[in-house]
């Protein structure tokens, strides 16, 4: 006899596996987030251009705003903070402070140590677009309620959590 959880388990592998399509219609779930993701993104993606930056730039800029302070953040630490994972950081950063939006510090002590600080120019370009960036969270959200988002985060959170593929441990670090 099959456990609650083995059930479970087969139902899932059959919805991703397009088992159980009663039409072409039918989505397996990971296309649906992919998609979802990709069409939610697409928003920020067209806001950020008027203003010179890509989604990944406003990251760096974001992350140094709220986690770096007066001191800064080395590269690898921007990394970690990043919400999508970009291949090299380092030339993201070049373009930032080509547009002095961002600085890196040399320490005085030790040259090999570099900081990356946000420029009082980033800060104004994150100031300016701050209403337009809630606004849209506001209308992509606005059809759910409060609790239904709660839901949607815990249920993709257990969802990176108990992959049924084992994720590369080292993008979550």
């Amino acid at each position: 006899m099959a456990t609650p959880d083995h059930a479970r388990r087969a139902s899932l592998v059959s919805v991703v596996r397009g088992e159980d399509r009663e039409d072409l219609r039918t989505e397996h779930p990971t296309g649906a987030v992919i998609r979802t993701a990709s069409f939610l993104e697409l928003a920020f993606a067209n806001l950020f251009k008027k203003h010179g930056i890509s989604p990944p730039q406003y990251n760096i800029l974001r992350a140094l705003y709220w986690r770096g302070g007066s001191e800064g953040l080395p590269v690898k630490e921007i990394r970690k903070l990043l919400i999508n994972r970009v291949p090299d950081p380092t030339r993201l950063i070049d373009r930032l402070e080509k547009a002095k939006l961002v600085k890196r510090v040399h320490n005085q002590v030790d040259r090999r140590v570099v900081k990356v600080q946000i420029t009082s120019q980033g800060e104004e370009l994150l100031t300016t677009l701050d209403p337009f960036v809630l606004k849209l969270h506001e209308e992509q959200f606005e059809h759910l309620s409060l609790q239904e988002i709660h839901e949607a985060r815990a249920l993709l959170q257990e969802i990176v959590k108990r992959s049924i593929v084992p994720l590369d441990r080292r993008l979550l670090e």
